[in-house]
């Protein structure tokens, strides 16, 4: 059994317990304009077809849906703020497993 640190393996920094309402808020921020720069890049309308897949399924449209998928993909990522070296390799794998997931989706329904 490997011992218990709390240092991140991923980044070497110091874990925190669990994140603070501060922090929360700064995901949150961050999730919506990553959602915003994904929805623009991608060419997502602001209808409802991808509420069920992306979200909850009670958000008003696709950007709210794409929020959460994008916050609930932000919520493993133990070392936060992110360094900034981290963001872009962060939005490339989020644009990246959004491709493929709309990928599988009807052919033709999106422009990915």
């Amino acid at each position: 059994m490997k011992p218990v640190t709390n240092i991140c393996p991923a980044c070497g920094r110091p874990r925190s317990p669990a994140p603070s309402s501060s922090t929360q808020q700064q995901r949150k921020r961050a999730a919506r304009a990553l959602a915003g720069h994904l929805a623009f890049a991608l060419n997502i309308p602001d209808a409802r077809n991808l509420v069920f897949i992306l979200g909850r399924g009670d958000e008003p449209g696709n950007h709210e849906a794409l929020e959460h998928w994008v916050l609930d993909r932000l919520g493993h990522i133990e070392c936060w703020p992110l360094p900034a070296d981290e963001v872009h390799a962060l939005i490339n794998d989020l644009e990246r497993d959004l491709r493929m997931l709309l990928a599988d989706l009807s052919p033709g329904s999106f422009h990915v």
